[in-house]
């Protein structure tokens, strides 16, 4: 009976370690800033007229943004993903003008924070080149 009781409280003691470490790498992960393309909608380290169609795809609903990561990397004014980011992507893929850092690296803070390095411009605040 003893040694039941002792593997007992072993186990409790073992899966408490366990959901805690878990729970702490989580929040560790949660926390961390992910560098990213901007432009970049799919993820695939080139920005090209995919991520366009991805834009326009996740704006008419037709395909899922589980992290936000494609919000994150297609929001290339900062103002909110909108149809406008893709037309600034075209723009860039065209080689008319890059106001917006398309094609560089930015980092991403997921705690709400933002990123400080990232540009960010008023709403409805266009660059002169394109008005």
């Amino acid at each position: 009976m003893k040694r039941i009781g002792i593997s007992v409280a072993l186990a409790a003691i073992l899966t408490a370690v366990i959901i805690w470490t878990v729970g702490f790498s989580v929040i560790s992960v949660s926390a961390e800033s992910v560098k990213y393309l901007n432009g970049d909608a799919n993820g695939d380290e080139d920005v090209n007229i995919v991520d366009v169609t991805v834009i326009q795809r996740l704006l008419v609903e037709s395909i899922p943004d589980n992290d936000e990561m494609i919000r994150v990397r297609g929001d290339v004014d900062k103002n909110g993903l909108e149809i406008i980011d893709a037309t600034h992507i075209q723009r860039y893929l065209a080689s008319y003008g890059n106001p917006y850092q398309i094609g560089k690296t930015l980092i991403y803070t997921p705690s709400g924070s933002g990123d400080n390095t990232e540009p960010t411009r008023g709403d409805n605040e266009l660059p002169e080149d394109i008005l």
